[in-house]
Formats: C-alpha cells, sequence, structure tokens
C-alpha cells in the first residue's frame, strides 16, 4: 500500500522521471519503491531507502523555512483561513443538524408503523416502511458526507500560516510532532520530488516547492559501490577483450562497471590480462573505482567524488555555468 504504516515524509510526493509514484514499504526498515509494470510481469524499477532520502530533504526543507518571511499578504490570508474554518465549521453543523432531523423522523414514522392503535392500510404500511428504509440511506449518506469533510485535506494556505506560526521552534520540535502533521507540512510546501538514477553510483534528487521562489533544489547523492548482477552480454564483452584489447576501449564497452570490477569479473571467468601495453593513458587506473558513467555524471554536474554527503544545485544551474571536471579519489 502507498500509505502503508512506514514512516515515509515523501510518499506522497515522489515520484520517479514518467511521474509514476513510489511507495513506501516497510522491508530493510523503511523503503521507497517505484513499479514498473509491463503487462506481463510486475517489478520495481529503483528502490530507496527512506533513510537516505529523508534527511536528504530535511535539510533543505528547513533550510528554506529558515529564511523563510511568510507571504506579502499574510494578513490578507489569515482572514481567509479564518473564513476556510468557519465554512467548514459551518459544513459539519449542517450535515449534523440534517442528520438529527433525519433520525427523528425515521422515529416517528417506525413508531406510527409499529402502533397498533393506529388504523393502517396495507398501502400505508407500505409507505411507511418505505419512507423508514429511504431516511435510513439518507442518515447513512449524510455520516459519510460528514467523515468524508473530517477527512478532507486542508487547503495549502491554512497549513502554511500554521507552519509559519510554529517558527521557529518548529526545528526542535520537528521529532515531537505527529508522523500525519509532519506529512501535512511536506505536502503544503512541496509540489513533488522526482528522483531518478542516472549513473551507476549517483542518485538525483529534484525538489520541486510549491513557492516559485524557493526554485527547484537538486540533491546528487552518492551511492556505495554498483553492484548490479552481470548480465551474458557484459560477460561475453569481458571473455572477449580483457585478456588483450586496450584497457580505455573496454570501459567504454562498459561504462557502468569499475575497472577493478572488471578485473575480478575476468578472474571469475578465467581471462588475465596479458601485459599492461594495451592500457591508453592508464585508463583503469583513473577508472579503477569510479566507472565511465559515474565520471562523466560528476563532470558535467559540478560534482565531487571527494564528499560522500549530497551535493547541491539548483535546476536552472545544469547547462548554464561552467564546471570544474571532477576530482576522483
Amino acid at each position: 500500500m502507498r500509505n502503508g504504516k512506514v514512516h515515509a515524509l515523501l510518499k506522497k510526493v515522489l515520484r520517479n522521471e514518467d511521474d509514476l509514484p513510489f511507495y513506501a514499504q516497510p522491508d530493510q526498515g523503511g523503503v521507497y519503491k517505484c513499479l514498473l509494470d509491463t503487462g506481463l510481469v510486475q517489478d520495481y524499477q529503483l528502490s530507496v531507502r527512506v533513510k537516505i532520502l529523508d534527511p536528504v530533504f530535511l535539510e533543505k526543507f528547513f533550510e528554506h523555512l529558515h529564511h523563510w518571511e511568510g507571504c506579502e499578504d499574510w494578513e490578507d490570508k489569515a482572514d481567509k483561513i479564518e473564513q476556510i474554518e468557519a465554512m467548514k465549521q459551518q459544513s459539519k453543523q449542517s450535515i449534523l443538524d440534517q442528520i438529527a432531523q433525519a433520525q427523528q423522523q425515521w422515529q416517528e414514522a417506525m413508531a406510527t408503523l409499529k402502533d397498533p392503535t393506529i388504523p393502517k392500510t396495507k398501502q400505508m404500511k407500505i409507505d411507511l416502511a418505505d419512507t423508514c428504509a429511504g431516511l435510513e440511506g439518507k442518515t447513512a449518506q449524510l455520516q459519510q458526507d460528514l467523515t468524508a469533510l473530517g477527512d478532507e485535506e486542508e487547503e495549502d494556505e491554512v497549513v502554511q500560516y500554521q507552519i509559519y506560526t510554529l517558527l521557529p521552534e518548529l526545528y526542535d520540535n520537528w521529532p515531537d510532532l505527529p508522523f500525519e502533521t509532519r506529512l501535512k507540512f511536506v505536502g503544503a510546501l512541496t509540489r513533488k520530488v522526482v528522483v531518478s538514477h542516472p549513473a551507476p553510483v549517483w542518485l538525483k534528487m529534484e525538489i520541486h516547492w510549491k513557492f516559485p521562489d524557493w526554485g527547484v533544489d537538486v540533491a546528487h547523492i552518492r551511492r556505495r559501490a554498483y553492484k548490479a548482477v552481470w548480465t551474458e552480454e557484459e560477460t561475453a564483452i569481458v571473455r572477449e577483450m580483457y585478456e588483450t584489447a586496450d584497457a580505455a576501449s573496454i570501459l567504454e564497452k562498459l561504462p557502468v562497471r569499475t575497472w577493478e570490477a572488471i578485473r575480478q569479473r575476468g578472474q571469475h571467468i578465467g581471462i588475465f590480462r596479458k601485459g599492461c601495453k594495451q592500457n591508453t593513458t592508464e585508463a583503469y587506473k583513473d577508472f579503477d573505482k569510479v566507472s565511465i558513467q559515474d565520471a562523466r555524471y560528476a563532470e558535467e554536474n559540478g560534482l565531487t567524488f571527494k564528499s560522500k554527503n549530497p551535493q547541491w544545485t539548483l535546476l536552472c544551474d545544469f547547462h548554464s555555468r561552467s564546471r570544474p571536471p571532477p576530482v576522483i579519489s
């Protein structure tokens, strides 16, 4: 279930690049999973642990809140919020009044139907029974409307005002807030969070805020070593090229694999290098722990391999600034 019991703050706003939702599931302490349905089989396109994404999101969430000064028309919004709350209470009271009236009418009709001192024709009995059944249906529908009104999500403006009134204590009290309240606060300020896996050891998380002046923040998160199972095609390339081909050529053919991973795969299938002459610019040294795809992604986005912390950029920065080459450690 998408809204399961996992305390995952992003489960209502998390999407992949194709706008498909992620579902929060309890395995491994909480995991976001994006379901891929091919029509024949269902599988997960990407899964990321909750404890990886949520803290990174909160880092930028609190950073924006720290500098947030509310809205220019805050006083007008406060009046509007009071009007919204008043209208909601009026709707609730109206439904309660209608329920009470329907119940009173039911009791009167039922009393008449059961009273032996009141003469009744067969048709009168049928009409009274139909009236009672109709009032029961009406009462059930009104009860549903009342429940829906209570479950109805508050407008963003209302929640945003609630958030603003809690600052700056919100930072210290955040862990103590009920989870549903934290979830509501995230939804009121976040339009969507898009997660993708552009390179073997890199995750990209785009945070699209509901305030245009907050922009779109992008976190580049370095993952642990790439451990995907080797495909038959990849193994065939190692079998064909590893013994004598130029190292740079092999790396180009296997852009998601490090040279160390290629070496280990060669050993596993009994293939070994014959000398080191076929190593253009000693490519295997530069890519011993970093794949070509990872290095290119880092270069395109001005990232460094020296830091294990999330590295932030703005979405509009990607193609508008020159970037230094990645530092490979």
